[in-house]
């Protein structure tokens, strides 16, 4: 994706996502994404006002608090980022979080080391000073903002809900309920898509896509899922 590793951040992957449907001849789209797949697709809708029909937001970073993973570049800092990326991963492991040590399992095998500063230290930028709240609130298209259970504690929860975002909890679930209960947010952010079933179903909602799944005869308007997370190979 990138010769240079460490240039990898949150805008490239908008611009990533950006070639995807120029290629693909997308006009409009339902948009879905997670974590820092949210983040991207946060970033990609504001872009993109008038071609995104609805955005799903699984838990993507729209304020300050949700630096909890990319903010340990800091809080946790080590003397180079091999060393960080692994204690990140044993930290990942031993969380509480439902399904975070599923997720820290497969890190090693599909993390580039030499991405991880560079994708963590534009999360937190964006998150502090990228005015990410207001661009989620200002969208005119419908939007669903899905959280865990466990996060209920989110102090934005509330004032989002009341400037018009729709609230999907998913029960039993924390950060990464796509990978423990993927089923309950396709389901779940199908209540957000209110286009046409001719219009939503064109693409796979799957936690681990790398790309969108278009159907050939139908590039016009796809659901397009941004990938999770670290995925960087």
């Amino acid at each position: 994706m990138c010769g240079n590793l460490n240039k990898v951040d949150i805008q490239l992957l908008v611009k990533t996502a950006t070639a995807v449907l120029k290629h693909f001849e997308i006009s409009s789209f339902h948009l879905v994404g997670h974590s820092m797949g949210g983040l991207t697709g946060l970033l990609l809708a504001h872009e993109m006002k008038d071609r995104v029909l609805s955005f799903v937001d699984i838990e993507g970073n729209i304020a300050p608090e949700d630096c909890f993973l990319s903010r340990q570049i800091h809080d946790h800092a080590r003397d180079d980022d091999e060393s960080f990326f692994k204690d990140f991963i044993e930290r990942t492991r031993m969380a509480p979080d439902p399904a975070s040590a599923l997720y820290a399992s497969s890190l090693a095998h599909k993390v580039r080391t030499q991405a991880v500063r560079g994708i963590f230290e534009s999360m937190m930028e964006l998150s502090d000073h990228g005015d990410l709240m207001d661009k989620f609130l200002a969208m005119p298209f419908p939007r669903q903002y899905m959280y865990g259970a466990t996060n209920s504690h989110l102090s934005y929860l509330e004032y989002i809900a009341a400037n018009g975002v729709d609230l999907a909890c998913i029960p039993a679930c924390g950060h990464f309920r796509c990978i423990r209960t993927p089923q309950r947010c396709g389901s779940a952010s199908k209540a957000c898509r209110s286009a046409s079933e001719e219009e939503r179903c064109f693409a796979l909602i799957n936690a681990t896509a790398r790309a969108p799944v278009v159907a050939p005869e139908r590039k016009g308007r796809i659901a397009f899922h941004l990938t999770t997370h670290l995925h960087c190979n």
